[in-house]
């Protein structure tokens, strides 16, 4: 079945479930068994207290991601809520967007309500702030102007936190070949302990919009030989984590202002669709990281080690 197919079919069944007009039930239908398998509106079953992993640890640091945020209502301000008390706990140093910073057409006049002023708590200095164009910041054409009142003249760009080699791509532009060119050699000459990539349109999602294959084509195989331990990626309003894929996990991390129905797929290890973002500690030992919801709580956790 088309993706586009899975798509639309999944986006009518979350509408029926929601509406009570129909129950999924496994097995009726193949490809409605398929579509919702991993199903999940609301909040996870399961959540518990965050974990600090960095303990006492002088060489470790935190990054917070968050995407799609650029909403500007009470449901960014809850996610940025979270992060802000986590933040008053033990200081981020990076701030990770993942795109659609500013909805709905990435109005730069809009920067101050829609990202400026709901992340406040965290963006003084010495917080490296990171941001990722979606496709809704190209909208008004202000994309360029965007970044550089974040700090950035480049769509995408290399950031060092710590002991991470973050890689800011800009997944509209996949198709552009300076910037594939450019991450090719940032990645051949990096020494870094770990890499981190970061875009909009994810490589491999079971959301509603699905695995972008444009992305996966120009960027995975590079991922993959090159040693990438982490991709992020935004874009559709959910959580997902992937089982490794030729060496490294994706996480599809877009909870930051809306939520939709997600899926799963023969990748995908967990899924849920719920306000959140991903906390990330990071020492010399391993990559550590958490979804965090608007209550402060974690509901999943995974751990990338040096000696895996």
């Amino acid at each position: 079945m088309p993706a586009w197919v899975r798509r639309v079919l999944l986006g009518v069944m979350a509408v029926a479930v929601l509406a009570g007009v129909v129950t999924v039930i496994p097995g009726l239908w193949p490809w409605m068994y398929y579509g919702v398998r991993g199903y999940s509106v609301g909040p996870p079953e399961e959540t518990w207290a965050v974990d600090d992993q960095l303990g006492a640890s002088s060489n470790g640091v935190r990054v917070a991601v968050v995407g799609d945020p650029g909403t500007g209502d009470s449901n960014e301000y809850a996610v940025t809520g979270a992060l802000a008390d986590e933040h008053s706990e033990r200081r981020y140093d990076g701030l990770l967007l993942l795109g659609d910073l500013i909805y709905p057409d990435g109005d730069v006049d809009l920067l101050d309500e829609a990202i400026l002023e709901p992340f406040a708590p965290v963006l003084e200095p010495p917080v490296e702030v990171m941001p990722v164009l979606g496709n809704h910041d190209y909208e008004s054409g202000d994309s360029a102007a965007i970044m550089q009142r974040l700090g950035h003249r480049s769509a995408w760009y290399a950031e060092e936190v710590g002991p991470v080699l973050f890689l800011v791509l800009d997944s509209n532009q996949v198709d552009d070949p300076a910037q594939t060119a450019w991450l090719t050699a940032t990645l051949e000459a990096s020494s870094a302990t770990w890499t981190i990539a970061a875009m909009h349109h994810p490589p491999y999602s079971a959301g509603l919009h699905g695995s972008d294959e444009q992305v996966r084509d120009a960027w995975s195989g590079l991922f993959s030989e090159y040693g990438v331990d982490l991709a992020l990626a935004g874009h559709d309003h959910d959580y997902q984590r992937s089982e490794p894929i030729d060496g490294l996990v994706y996480v599809v991390t877009g909870g930051g202002g809306k939520t939709r129905p997600t899926g799963r797929e023969d990748f995908t290890e967990y899924s849920a669709s719920t306000l959140h973002y991903l906390d990330l500690q990071i020492t010399a030992e391993q990559i550590y990281g958490q979804a965090i919801n608007t209550d402060g709580k974690a509901f999943d956790a995974f751990a990338i080690r040096a000696d895996r």
